[in-house]
């Protein structure tokens, strides 16, 4: 009986043992999903033709294939006038590039874009690089204060040939012509060109400020009406006293009238004209705009 005893002790014990060491399983970790990491790239690559605009965003690049000519632009200073103020000088734009041909660089180099017509020379806006002539023909969009663009958001339009590029000279031109600067006295009707200034004098002739004619822009759909700008100021300075910017039908009495700083200016008609003279090279159209006004100081 104590060895039956014995055993059924020893079988207890080794239960016991066995139960004990039994433990519940440890789930698995969930498996970490792979990170797709992007491909690193690189700036833009515009294909170039000689001869032929090409359009390159300011820290891309452009490549004449059949020479392997690559041209980077890699900065722009824009000190031109922007298209809301009233500046008495155009200013002009300086671009940096790069280029490179196959292994070999080129160098560095600096264009300069002016506000003419790209058709007339300017100064430094044209450079001989090796066997090539490279021109710049624009730089959008233009300056704005009312719509600030990130440089790296500006576009450089160039131009690249073999041969060199036969331009105007601006001085030359036969056709071009200033408007005179003439004056009118306060409360007096006259009419005035665009692109043209007035003196603004007092019954005495003294000078009290400045009106420009700033702009005439023809509406295509609408062909018999233009957005014009008109610009009274002091004279030498860019402050602007009265600003009057319509839409207006051409060859109708008008009835517009605009006040501030103590002036009312008064636009009373619109007409077109056709001149054979250019006053502005970056208008190339035949036909000019006169507008009546009366300045009186409130």
């Amino acid at each position: 009986m104590l060895r039956n005893f014995f055993f059924f002790s020893i079988a207890l014990l080794l239960g016991s043992s066995c139960a004990t060491a039994v433990t519940p399983q440890t789930p698995l970790p969930k498996p970490v999903p792979k990170v797709q990491i992007p491909e690193k790239v690189g700036p833009a690559i515009a294909t170039a033709q000689f001869g032929q605009p090409v359009q390159i965003e300011v820290g891309s690049k452009a490549l004449f294939a059949s020479e392997q000519l690559e041209i980077s632009v890699l900065s722009v200073n824009d000190s031109r006038c922007p298209k809301d103020l009233n500046c008495y000088w155009a200013g002009e734009a300086k671009i940096e590039l790069s280029l490179r041909q196959e292994k070999k660089d080129l160098g560095k180099h600096r264009l300069t874009l002016g506000a003419i017509n790209p058709d007339y020379l300017y100064p430094n806006s044209v450079k001989q690089i090796g066997a090539y002539y490279v021109r710049v023909l624009a730089l959008e969009p233009y300056p704005d204060n009312r719509k600030p663009v990130q440089s790296k958001k500006r576009i450089v339009t160039l131009q690249v040939q073999k041969t060199p590029f036969n331009l105007k000279n601006a001085d030359l031109d036969p056709k071009l012509k200033e408007r005179p600067l003439d004056a009118a006295n306060l409360g007096n009707r006259f009419a005035l060109l665009n692109s043209q200034s007035y003196y603004l004098s007092d019954a005495k002739d003294y000078i009290q400020a400045q009106i420009d004619f700033e702009s005439a822009q023809p509406i295509a759909s609408q062909p018999n009406q233009i957005e014009l700008a008109l610009v009274i100021h002091p004279v030498g300075k860019a402050t602007r006293l009265v600003e009057l910017r319509e839409t207006v039908k051409l060859g109708v009495p008008l009835q517009i009238e605009r006040k501030g700083n103590g002036y009312n200016l008064r636009l009373m008609k619109v007409e077109s004209f056709v001149e054979d003279t250019r006053t502005d090279l970056n208008s190339p159209s035949p036909i000019g705009y006169r507008a009546l006004l009366q300045v009186v100081k409130d």
